[in-house]
């Protein structure tokens, strides 16, 4: 499928020798560009399992989860994701994630990216839209982004302020990477 602009809006990933078609977002290839060069070769970044595909491909680095979980396929509209024979992320490792992006507390997101063995938390702007499922999935109700007091990790990151100890490291239009601290 092409946009107007001819870009591709899906890539095929070989995930365990099943072809998969993955959302490919073209305003994030700036950021996946960064990732590559400016990241260690063996670095892993924690993102939404959405943007996943894109940096396994273009980043060339090891992203948390590139499938969603069997909770979170409620939320998938793409039916190649219920293929029979795809071993999805697990719900506890969704969840984690979910964790990281709507806490408000820093240290709660380091725990878990120190978990996972990460460096890096990876946001693009548009997850703004996706923000209600994840809260939802996380904590079993929709909150908007605006309704947690503007103190969450993912608000903080969207409107690049600072969040304790983690330093902005990459900021454009589209997306924000930050880095543990220290």
């Amino acid at each position: 499928m092409a946009d107007t602009f001819g870009y591709k809006r899906e890539v095929l990933l070989d995930y365990n020798g099943i072809e998969l078609k993955m959302p490919y977002y073209p305003d994030l290839r700036n950021s996946m560009e960064w990732l590559n060069i400016n990241t260690e070769k063996d670095s892993k970044i924690l993102s939404w399992w959405d943007y996943g595909a894109m940096i396994k491909l273009f980043a060339e680095r090891e992203p948390i989860a590139v499938v969603p979980s069997q909770e979170a396929l409620k939320y998938v509209m793409s039916p190649t994701m219920a293929k029979a024979g795809i071993k999805l992320t697990s719900d506890e490792t969704i969840r984690k994630i979910g964790t990281a992006l709507t806490t408000n507390k820093p240290s709660e997101a380091i725990e878990i990216m120190k978990g996972f063995n990460v460096k890096y938390l990876f946001i693009p702007k548009e997850i703004y839209g996706k923000f209600p499922s994840i809260y939802e999935l996380v904590y079993g109700e929709i909150k908007f982004l605006e309704d947690l007091d503007n103190k969450s990790i993912t608000y903080k990151a969207l409107n690049n302020q600072p969040i304790e100890d983690f330093k902005l490291v990459y900021s454009d239009d589209n997306a924000v990477i930050y880095a543990m601290a220290g």
